[in-house]
Order: structure tokens, then C-alpha cells, then sequence
């Protein structure tokens, strides 16, 4: 049972973030004194006028006793509920229409909620509904336990931040590890230093990122790994009828993901400095592992990331892939490194509509010693442009760049360097200017020529 109004706060005074002593009653209270307190500080006392040891009021630091009676007790505005270090239960917990609140660890030391063995729902395990202002630091969910399992969920009317935290553990029948949406199209989320892996063959999403997105959310530094469907799931917002919020992902490390490692597809949405490696695809899943995937809308950018994938890698559209849904954006500072057998570098399907924008792609690199296939393969992407690109693929019949029923198409100021055919257009034409083409047959340096329909591939 929750404890009464006159047990809710003991041996805390609601606005102290120092947790003073509260006197006894009848007594006078101490005389306060300039002594600093030996204790550490709590993480952001500072910012609540009501700080609560979670320990002190009844949660259990060994995990023999559930903690929602305690949140639910403090789930209050202007009010940290800190956690120190230790194993909390957790049961399945919703929490609705609550604002200014935070839960975090008391220090740097993290603590830890626990699902129980064999408490696994198809609804959200841990469910934060229409919130706003609220902070979830330091904690580190663990569903591990046999059996366990279910998602962490954030609808949010208002700004949210969720960072610092370890999410593990599945049961059958959930859909991802974690999921946000931001409803509100005038606010926003931080979700940093998160981690998640997955380590068995169910079909599972890392993050998604829902249908009702409006607002704007930022995913900064997240390692996320060997997820079977997608890693960072993020393009839903961006189908018909849906919020379309923008989502950026800045920092980070996406590793082994099926699917996709980042997927996105809301108009304005961004990639920088993010680092892809697939070495390797989960089993359990059909595979199709993607770097990066340019799904739906327009005006996304990818800037300063990197993507690499292994020879290991046994099915692949390509290390960037523009979807037919897709209606164009820039790729620019990137590198790619592709060893994978017939996979290239960047692919674009045929765009679903007439409606689209051209791709850019603009100081590229494309390293790796991948096989047969071309580096770059678009199809039907009028207005295509290599700007200061360069491909060095050199292994056994891979080709360059390779275009098809694409009209006015540019490579400007690059360098192609292939085992066979560096550029080839059927029915396309591409005006090359000022790049060095060199092959097993040599180097030649193109001033200015327009490829219509052939290949191009000095003898």
C-alpha cells in the first residue's frame, strides 16, 4: 500500500534539496549551520523544490518489493524522486498527465529497476502517457529475468528528457525496447547516452519513434545494436496522415542492426556524426541490413557519419538507400566503406511519385573492396549530383556509378576509380565535369563531356 499523507515525506523537508532532518514533533527545530555536508550532492536538487530519497520513503534497494507505490505516491510537479544506487522492482507501471516531475539516480552510480520473472504485457511494462517536463536520469532497466519484458514508452504533450540509461531484455510478442513520440508540434525530447542490444532472434526494434510525432526529438550519443528490425526506427511519423516531426540523430554508434541501423523519413530530419558498422546480421530475421535508410518525405540531410560494412554481411540493399517513398536530400561529408559482395554504397529506387527533389551528394568518400555491382546504383532520380565525391573500388568487376531512366544528372570535381565501367547511363544523360576517371586501362581527366545513354569506359 502507498504510504498516508502524514508518512510522505520522512526525514525530508519538501524544498530542501540538501534533505534536512525534519524536527520531531514538539520539538524546536536545529539551528542551521554554514557546515557543508559530507554527503555528495544529489543529481538535480538543485532544479526541484521538492527532493525525495526514494530509499527513505519506502523503496526497497534489493528488489523484494515492488516501487510503484512509491512513484506513483511522488509522481507530483516540481519534485525529484531520486534513487540511490541499487535493484528496484518494478511492475507494470502507466503514468499519466504528469509534469515538472523527475526520477533519477542520486548519483553517478546508477540504479537499476528489475522486472520480475515471468511478468511479460503486450501494453507498455513502463508507460509515460501525455507528460511533459519530465526527466527520466541514470536508471537502468533490466527485463532480463526469464520470461520478462515489455516496452518503455514516452507519449509526451511537452518537453522530455530520458538519458543516461541501459535498456535490456525482451519477451515474446513486444515490438521494440523503447518508444517516443512527441505530440505536441511545439515541443521537444533529448533521449542521450542510451544503450540497448539485443541478444537472441526475436523480431525486435531498438527505438521507434511512433505515428503520432509532431514535435521534434534528438537522439544524441545512443549505442544501439544487434536488433533484428531496425535499430533506430524513426520513419513512421513520416507516412500519410502522420505527425511528420522532424527527428535528428547526432553522435553515436549503430552496430549489426537488421533492417535498418537508422532509419528515418520525416521531412527535415538529420544524421550527423553518426558511426554504422555491420559486421555481421542478426539471425531470426529476413536478412536486409542497411546503414542508413531515407524512407519517406523530403529535405533530410546526412552529414558527417560513417558507414561500414563487412564482408560478412550476407544481404543488402546498400549502406545508405534512398526509398522509392523518399522525395530527395543531401548526403554530404560522409564516408562509406563497403567490402560486402555485390552491395554498393549508396542505391536509390525508382521514386514512387512525380513529385521529388533531386539527391545530392557532396564530398563523399566510397572506400571498400566489395565485388561486382556498381558503388552507386540510382534509379529513376533525375537531378542526381556528385559534387567532390570519391570512389576507390577496386575489387574484382565492381563498377562505379550507375544510373538508369535519370535525366540531367551532374558529377562534378570527383575522382571514380573502378575495375570496370566508372559511369554508366542507360537512358539517363550525365554531365560530367572536371573528374578523373581511372581504370586497370589507365586515368583520364574529363574537362567537361555529357554521357547519354552508354558507358563510359576509355579503352
Amino acid at each position: 500500500m502507498p504510504p498516508d499523507d502524514d508518512q510522505r515525506n520522512p526525514g525530508v523537508v519538501p524544498g530542501d534539496s540538501n534533505g534536512t532532518a525534519a524536527p520531531s514533533q514538539g520539538e524546536p527545530p536545529e539551528e542551521p549551520t554554514d557546515v557543508e555536508p559530507s554527503e555528495p550532492d544529489v543529481r538535480h536538487a538543485d532544479e526541484y523544490g521538492s527532493v525525495i530519497d526514494a530509499e527513505s520513503v519506502g523503496a526497497d534497494p534489493t528488489g523484494k518489493r515492488p516501487v510503484n507505490d512509491v512513484i506513483e505516491m511522488y509522481a507530483q510537479p516540481d519534485t525529484l524522486l531520486s534513487f540511490p544506487a541499487g535493484t528496484y522492482r518494478l511492475d507494470p507501471l502507466k503514468l499519466e498527465d504528469v509534469s515538472d516531475f523527475a526520477i533519477a539516480s542520486a548519483s553517478s552510480e546508477r540504479a537499476t529497476f528489475v522486472a520480475p520473472a515471468g511478468v511479460c504485457t503486450d501494453r507498455p511494462y513502463l508507460w509515460f502517457q501525455d507528460v511533459s517536463g519530465v526527466l527520466f536520469d541514470g536508471i537502468d532497466v533490466d527485463f532480463t529475468a526469464d520470461g520478462a519484458g515489455g516496452e518503455v514508452r514516452f507519449i509526451a504533450d511537452g518537453d522530455v528528457t530520458v538519458q543516461n540509461a541501459r535498456f535490456s531484455g525482451s519477451c515474446d510478442g513486444q515490438i521494440a525496447i523503447f518508444r517516443l513520440d512527441v505530440v505536441n508540434p511545439d515541443a521537444s525530447a533529448l533521449v542521450k547516452n542510451i544503450a540497448a542490444s539485443h541478444d537472441d532472434d526475436r523480431q525486435l526494434t531498438g527505438i521507434y519513434v511512433g505515428h503520432e510525432h509532431a514535435g521534434e526529438v534528438t537522439f544524441e550519443n545512443c549505442d544501439i545494436s544487434e536488433f533484428t528490425d531496425n535499430g533506430l526506427y524513426a520513419s513512421t511519423p513520416g507516412l500519410d496522415n502522420n505527425g511528420n516531426g522532424p527527428v535528428h540523430v547526432v553522435g553515436g554508434s549503430y552496430t549489426n542492426n537488421n533492417i535498418s541501423n537508422v532509419r528515418l523519413g520525416t521531412t527535415g530530419s538529420t544524421a550527423r556524426d553518426v558511426h554504422v558498422t555491420i559486421e555481421s546480421i542478426p539471425d531470426g530475421y529476413q536478412p536486409n541490413a542497411r546503414g542508413i535508410r531515407l524512407r519517406d518525405r523530403r529535405g533530410q540531410l546526412v552529414e558527417d557519419c560513417s558507414v561500414t560494412m563487412g564482408a560478412g554481411v550476407s544481404e543488402s540493399f546498400g549502406a545508405i538507400v534512398s526509398h522509392g517513398a523518399h522525395e530527395g536530400g543531401v548526403v554530404r561529408n560522409t564516408a562509406v566503406h563497403v567490402d560486402t559482395r555485390k552491395v554498393p554504397a549508396i542505391h536509390a529506387f525508382r521514386p514512387d511519385a512525380d513529385d521529388y527533389d533531386p539527391l545530392e551528394f557532396e564530398n563523399v568518400t566510397v572506400t571498400g573492396d566489395a565485388s561486382g555491382s556498381y558503388a552507386a546504383t540510382l534509379f529513376g532520380r533525375d537531378g542526381t549530383v556528385f559534387r567532390n565525391c570519391a570512389f576507390q573500388q577496386r575489387g574484382d568487376t565492381r563498377g562505379g556509378i550507375y544510373f538508369a531512366d535519370a535525366e540531367g544528372c551532374r558529377i562534378v570535381d570527383s575522382y571514380i576509380e573502378t575495375d570496370r565501367n566508372p559511369i554508366v547511363a542507360v537512358r539517363s544523360d550525365v554531365l560530367v565535369q572536371n573528374t578523373t576517371i581511372v581504370t586497370p586501362r589507365g586515368s583520364w581527366h574529363i574537362d567537361n563531356a555529357v554521357l547519354q545513354d552508354g558507358t563510359f569506359n576509355p579503352a
